[in-house]
C-alpha cells in the first residue's frame, strides 16, 4: 500500500487520541512517544530511508539462529526498474543508520501487482547488538466469519497525520466547497462517485485527487507526517485479515505486533479514506482484506 506537517518539539506533546480522546474520536492512533521508542516491541521497528526521507517501515525479528533480519514489504525494496535492491537503508528508533543485505523475498509480483500473499522481504543486519522481537506463536485456526481475533498494535510511519474530528471536517468542508465553486457539480444523489463513501472521503477517487492537486500546500499539512511513528490498537483475525487497524502510506513493511510483543503479520495495503468508518484504513469484519497484509501466523 502504498507510503505523513505540523510538527511538535516532542512527539511526548504531540495531540492524538491517548491524549486527547474527545476530540479524536475517528482517528484514534496515537503517536509513540521518546520513552516507549526505548522499549520493547516499538525499539525493533525501523524506518526504510531514501536520501534520509523515510518511505516505508520494517521491523528486525529474530531468526532461529539467532540472529537479527530486517522484515518488510517486498513493494518496498524496489528499484526504478522494479527490481528488488540488493542493499536497503535503514534508520532505528536512536537514530542510528545502517546497511541491510537482501536475504530472501517473496513472489510478489512488483511490476503487475500480483501474488499478495509473496509480498514480503527479509534482510539480514550485519550487527548483533541490536533490539528485535520473535515472531508469533499464536495458533492459525478458522475459516472466515469463524475466526480468532487477536489483541494486536500495528506500528508504522504512515505519512497521513493523527487528524482530529475537526480537521476531518475541515477536510470534507474544503472538498465540498471545491466541488460547488470550482468544478460546479451538483451531486446529490452521485456522491459515491465523487469519493463519499460511508461517511468519509475516498483520497483515490480522481476527484478528490484532482481537489488535492490543486491544494497541494493544504494537503501536504495532512500528508507529510512521515517522520514520526505512530501505533494503531487493533485486532488480527487468525486468518490473517486486520481488523479495525488505521494504516496509510509509509506504514507499508510494518509490524503487526501481538499481545506479547511479537510479530504477527506484516502490513501491505489498505484504503485511502479520511473520515467516516474506514479512516485511515480501518475496516469491519466484513470488508478486512485478505491483502492487506502478509500472515506469520504459522
Amino acid at each position: 500500500m502504498t507510503s505523513w506537517l505540523v510538527f511538535v518539539p516532542f512527539v511526548a506533546m504531540a495531540a492524538d487520541h491517548c491524549t486527547n480522546p474527545t476530540e479524536y474520536t475517528v482517528d484514534e492512533r496515537c503517536y509513540v512517544t521518546d520513552a516507549q521508542k526505548k522499549t520493547s516491541p516499538y525499539n525493533a521497528v525501523v524506518a526504510l530511508i531514501d536520501d534520509g526521507d523515510i518511505y516505508c517501515t520494517g521491523t528486525i525479528v529474530q531468526g532461529v539462529n539467532g540472529k537479527p533480519y530486517v522484515y518488510t514489504a517486498k513493494h518496498c525494496t524496489d528499484d526504478d526498474n522494479g527490481l528488488v535492491q540488493s542493499t536497503l537503508r535503514i534508520k532505528l528508533q536512536n537514530g542510528k543508520k545502517l546497511s541491510v543485505t537482501k536475504n530472501n523475498v517473496g513472489n510478489y509480483d512488483i511490476i503487475n501487482d500480483e501474488n499478495f500473499s509473496g509480498d514480503w522481504a527479509v534482510y539480514s543486519i550485519n550487527k548483533t547488538d541490536v533490539p528485535m522481537v520473535e515472531k508469533t506463536t499464536k495458533i492459525k485456526f478458522g475459516i472466515a466469519p469463524y475466526e480468532l481475533p487477536y489483541d494486536v498494535k500495528s506500528v508504522g510511519y504512515g505519512s497521513l497525520k493523527i487528524m482530529s474530528d475537526k480537521e476531518i471536517t475541515k477536510f470534507k468542508d474544503k472538498y465540498i466547497a471545491y466541488l460547488k465553486d470550482k468544478e460546479e457539480f451538483d451531486i446529490r444523489g452521485t456522491e459515491y462517485n465523487y469519493g463519499f463513501d460511508s461517511g468519509g472521503i475516498n483520497t483515490s477517487n480522481e476527484y478528490v485527487i484532482n481537489f488535492i492537486d490543486n491544494n497541494d500546500d493544504y494537503w501536504e499539512t495532512l500528508d507529510s507526517d512521515d517522520s514520526r511513528l505512530k501505533v494503531s490498537i487493533c485486532k488480527y483475525l487468525s486468518t490473517g485479515r486486520p481488523k479495525g487497524c488505521q494504516i496509510w502510506g509509509g506504514n507499508s513493511g510494518g509490524p503487526i505486533f501481538d499481545d506479547e510483543n511479537k510479530i504477527m503479520g506484516i502490513v501491505t495495503r489498505g484504503n485511502s479514506m479520511i473520515g467516516g468508518e474506514y479512516h485511515a484504513g480501518r475496516e469491519d469484519w466484513w470488508t478486512a482484506d485478505f491483502n492487506a497484509s502478509v500472515d506469520l501466523l504459522k
